[in-house]
């Protein structure tokens, strides 16, 4: 009696991103949640969920590069590459890799936490371009005064021109506010406002990936926010502040209220 062959599952793999050099590699599907080393530079990375889109991709990877499962089992020449000093050529390949790789996929755990230096300039940078656009409303308003539509007081009722008044008035309201949601939409997707872009610092949660609108904003700004405004509790927000940053880590108190830290890109 014949029978048919028993057909043997083919193996699933998993295309991930090695959190330290960049480069794209492959694991089984049974490795996910579990520790692998990268065959590039031997860093230990966890191996993520088995999604369409990381089979699909470990598929295309497979077809460009067919001896890549040798590479993943095999000792690398690269093997401990971060044991020595890296070569600018190196250094600059590793950045060019980094900024391809989604923020979805990267994960900042292993990075230290910035300098309260960094915090501080990023932070001065933010209030800066605030009030800036303050002071180009109140610009606007002068510019009209002088220019035939006065008005005596701002709290009063406009007298000249009331359209054009205003708008004048709407924009010291409009302007900072759209600064503000900028700024909470960059925190939002890559963890950065300005002044962070500029300082090359970001904001990511206690498990290293950015921290979306609900930490790095909601919990990060505006309950902070509203806990400054109530009396007594405000007057000694800035001092618990100080506290939590030199005692507790380098995390100020809003970072322990949405289990965020402010960390350093390239440390």
């Amino acid at each position: 009696m014949l029978t048919e062959p028993m057909q043997t599952q083919s193996p699933v793999y998993v295309e991930y991103r090695c959190q330290k050099c960049w480069n794209s590699s492959i694991a089984s599907s049974e490795d996910v949640g579990n520790a692998i080393l990268c065959p590039y530079c031997r860093q230990a990375n966890t191996v993520p969920e088995a999604t369409v889109e990381r089979v699909e991709r470990a598929l295309q990877l497979l077809e460009r590069q067919p001896k890549l499962l040798e590479k993943s089992s095999q000792e690398n020449p690269n093997a401990f590459l971060f044991d020595r000093e890296l070569s600018d050529k190196e250094m600059y390949a590793i950045a060019r890799r980094s900024t391809k790789v989604p923020l979805s996929d990267r994960n900042f755990s292993g990075h230290s936490n910035a300098s309260i230096w960094q915090r501080a300039v990023a932070f001065f940078i933010d209030q800066i371009l605030f009030a800036g656009t303050i002071f180009l409303g109140f610009c606007a308003v002068r510019w009209a005064s002088t220019h035939g539509f006065a008005v005596e007081n701002p709290f009063e009722t406009i007298r000249r021109d009331q359209s054009i008044q205003a708008a004048t008035w709407i924009l010291i309201g409009i302007i900072p506010t759209l600064v503000s949601v900028l700024q909470w939409a960059l925190i939002s997707t890559s963890g950065q406002s300005i002044g962070k872009k500029l300082m090359l610092i970001r904001v990511v949660t206690d498990q290293g990936k950015v921290p979306g609108f609900l930490c790095g904003v909601v919990m990060r700004c505006w309950i902070p926010g509203i806990l400054c405004m109530i009396p007594i509790v405000g007057n000694y927000w800035y001092v618990l502040d100080a506290i939590c940053y030199f005692f507790g880590g380098r995390k100020f108190a809003h970072d322990y209220i949405a289990s965020t830290r402010v960390v350093s890109i390239f440390s």
